[in-house]
């Protein structure tokens, strides 16, 4: 048996993809059990893992819901791909979805999970019910740049970075980032709700259950090494090479009016490239607590904008 590295979460559960490499992912919420039921498929933010999507257990298990979360290549336990992009991931994904048998799929995607989830829904509408974009990061590549300049803190440093070399400052602030998270956790903790919104540094502050998930989140995220999630962030601030004309399901977008991290300007380009989308801005929250806060009620909305889905294929078809 092969240990697994420190920081490695415990009860993952792996799949083989097509190229031979191992895909780690977990179920969260309800149990899965078969085609005809109703599922999340949930991309998480970045730097972080599958681990985020825990945040919506409660809520989707009250509602029946499974979440399945999984971690992209290179990052926790799933194997590393070179020259991946968004497409690669969401293929990925759809094999996941597949090897699960997961044919109504309710797509969630929170901050730098967000263009992953819009790429799966444009690229394998087949299935697909809705997808619910949570603090999604918008674009961010020399055609965007006003919504660059528009963010704070870490992520506007990572998606800067993006422009230098590629072992530059993303696999250098990633590798600090990881060291950190693996060996210096609790100072990490201190200083990250520095720059961050006041509502999100408050709870990260003062909830210890919310410090606990966030740090055991970056230390499986890194649990193999920094490259992964440079990777992701590259991905993310290059050009994304999918049309969102494609999509076809409904869309929700929840956005808190205080985020920093990502913030409003992000959820308006979203809502102008989506026509028909939904946009919720919430007063008051920042980035991590819309999703802490409002879960429920952002899977109630996704489980109802998914009833008003055609329903002539997607409960007969599975993703692809």
């Amino acid at each position: 048996m092969t240990a697994e590295p420190a920081g490695a979460a415990s009860g993952l559960e792996t799949f083989k993809l097509s190229d031979g490499r191992r895909l780690a992912y977990h179920v969260y919420g309800a149990p899965l059990q078969g085609a005809a039921q109703r599922a999340v498929l949930y991309f998480h933010g970045v730097p972080s893992c599958h681990m985020e999507a825990e945040a919506l257990h409660g809520a989707a298990k009250a509602l029946g819901l499974p979440v399945v979360s999984m971690d992209r290549a290179g990052i926790g336990l799933s194997d590393f791909k070179c020259c991946r992009g968004l497409a690669t991931t969401a293929d990925d994904a759809r094999q996941l979805a597949l090897h699960l048998a997961l044919q109504r799929l309710v797509l969630v995607g929170t901050s730098g999970g967000g263009p992953y989830a819009a790429a799966f829904a444009a690229l394998h509408p087949q299935g697909v019910e809705a997808l619910v974009l949570v603090s999604a990061v918008g674009p961010t590549d020399w055609a965007h740049l006003p919504l660059l300049r528009a963010m704070h803190g870490a992520d506007f440093l990572q998606l800067g970075l993006v422009r230098l070399p590629p072992l530059g400052g993303l696999w250098a602030l990633h590798s600090l980032l990881g060291y950190m998270a693996k060996h210096h956790t609790q100072t990490l903790l201190e200083h990250a709700p520095e720059g961050m919104a006041a509502a999100d540094a408050q709870v990260l502050r003062s909830d210890p259950a919310v410090r606990h998930a966030f740090g055991a989140c970056l230390r499986h995220a890194y649990c193999r090494g920094a490259r992964g999630m440079a990777r992701d962030v590259r991905v993310l601030g290059g050009k994304w090479g999918v049309s969102l004309s494609d999509i076809q399901c409904r869309v929700m977008i929840w956005q808190g009016d205080q985020d920093r991290s990502v913030p409003v300007a992000h959820a308006l380009w979203w809502a102008q490239q989506v026509p028909g989308s939904q946009l919720t801005v919430l007063p008051g929250e920042g980035h991590v607590t819309v999703l802490l806060r409002h879960a429920a009620a952002i899977l109630e909305a996704a489980v109802h904008g998914a009833q008003q889905q055609p329903q002539q294929e997607a409960a007969q078809q599975p993703p692809g």
